[in-house]
């Protein structure tokens, strides 16, 4: 495997007179198997508008995280911090049930991947909702197939979030199922 380093530098340029366009470039090495060093540079635009401005979408309910890629539940768990929940998290449903059996307050929301090793995230909501039934579900996935979405999710409407996700679209759409009206055991 490759050893690689980046130089990061974030700067500004006059766009016009009364704007600024913001840039991140740097220099990335790459150091290859055989000794030799290769270099390069890159330059990106970034966006001029934040994913997500301070203080939106924010809560502070109790949000359960259940994804067994730990990059993916971290992340999570920070963002989600970040804008004042209290996450829990687990790496599959069997851990994410003994959680849920031992916390004592209210656990808002079930954020589950639907397709996890052991017990799939449609099976994790039904289980956990006979112990929380006013418990909300809120379904991710990086599988795109529909055939493979309708074998494990079926007909009922949910809330999903599908994977790769920003920060943005994903605290966007817990307070999105947060706000919304009860219904008996749906997402929503």
């Amino acid at each position: 495997m490759d050893d690689r380093s980046t130089d990061l530098e974030a700067y500004s340029l006059p766009a016009s007179n009364q704007s600024w366009e913001s840039f991140a470039a740097g220099q990335m090495k790459y150091l290859r198997n055989d000794g030799s060093v290769q270099a390069g540079f890159w330059r990106c635009k970034v966006s001029e508008q934040p994913d997500v401005w301070e203080g939106e979408f924010e809560g502070d309910e109790t949000v359960l995280v259940v994804e067994d890629q730990q990059e993916v539940r971290s992340l999570m768990r920070q963002v989600l911090g970040t804008h004042g929940y209290d996450v829990i998290e687990a790496p599959e449903g069997r851990a994410a049930v003994e959680a849920c059996e031992a916390v004592a307050r209210p656990i808002s929301l079930l954020i589950t991947d639907v397709v996890m090793p052991g017990m799939s995230g449609p099976s994790l909501a039904a289980h956990l909702r006979t112990i929380r039934p006013d418990l909300r579900v809120l379904y991710m996935s990086g599988y795109t197939d529909a055939t493979v979405l309708e074998q494990v999710m079926g007909d009922q409407p949910v809330a999903f979030l599908q994977k790769p996700f920003t920060s943005g679209e994903l605290t966007r759409k817990v307070r999105e199922v947060l706000d919304a009206p009860p219904t008996r055991h749906t997402s929503g």
